[in-house]
């Protein structure tokens, strides 16, 4: 029985059922921006300023914009989160994998952060395309930024999705995933993985025991929340208005 709900700050809510207590983790994640900084916009005005408590931004930030394209986006977006974290995207220039920030946003490519009770570990640009866009990498690349030493309870932020799921199936009904990342979700296990780069993909899938989600592109208006209620993670799927 609910005895009592608060609300703290508005990013953090602790519910109490009789001598337990369960502090709900907010989440907002948006991917496959492409430079729509309307979008940006309209959803700060929708929300409002520090909402969540942290904010995910998992690459195609710019549609093969520079630097300071990046940044109009990210000042934008970092207003809704007490904290914010972002990997570059494909079609992100090449030198965002070496800024450390944008903004107020940490950039995790290749690096594992705290985030509450689990670690965020970050994996940007994507495997090879047809279209040989500005960040990509071969599956050998990509299996060295991944840190297969994680242990515990961990959230995978990687723009390309697996390969062979629904998050990575394209509208010819084909697959364009990474095999390495695949293989790194079966064997690390990650309580959550987040995607993004294939747009038409949106949708939430398991693969193993690791719930996965690919929020949809946010120049359409599609994101996601995310409640984490102790290790299970609760996943709305959204559009803006």
């Amino acid at each position: 029985m609910i005895i009592c709900c608060i609300a703290v700050r508005y990013n953090l809510f602790i519910t109490i059922f009789l001598n337990d207590i369960i502090v709900v983790m907010m989440i907002l994640v948006v991917t496959d921006i492409h430079g729509n900084i309307r979008r940006a916009r309209r959803i700060v005005e929708e929300y409002g300023e520090k909402y969540f408590k942290y904010l995910i931004v998992n690459g195609d930030i710019t549609h093969f914009g520079d630097y300071r394209d990046a940044l109009n986006i990210m000042s934008t977006l970092t207003t809704l989160a007490e904290e914010s974290y972002f990997v570059p995207g494909n079609c992100d220039p090449r030198n965002l994998l070496e800024v450390e920030e944008l903004a107020t946003a940490k950039n995790i490519h290749g690096k594992t952060i705290d985030l509450d009770r689990f670690k965020l570990h970050g994996l940007g640009g994507s495997n090879r395309t047809p279209f040989h866009t500005y960040i990509e990498f071969d599956e050998d690349e990509i299996r060295g930024i991944l840190n297969w030493d994680l242990e515990g309870s961990f959230i995978l932020m990687s723009h390309v999705p697996p390969k062979d799921t629904k998050l990575d199936r394209l509208f010819t009904g084909g697959h364009a995933g990474s095999v390495t990342v695949r293989d790194f979700i079966i064997v690390k296990k990650p309580v959550l993985a987040i995607h993004g780069h294939i747009h038409e993909a949106r949708g939430i899938d398991k693969l193993g025991d690791t719930i996965m989600v690919n929020p949809g592109p946010f120049r359409s208006g599609y994101y996601a929340t995310i409640e984490f209620r102790d290790d299970e993670p609760e996943i709305g799927l959204h559009k803006l208005i």
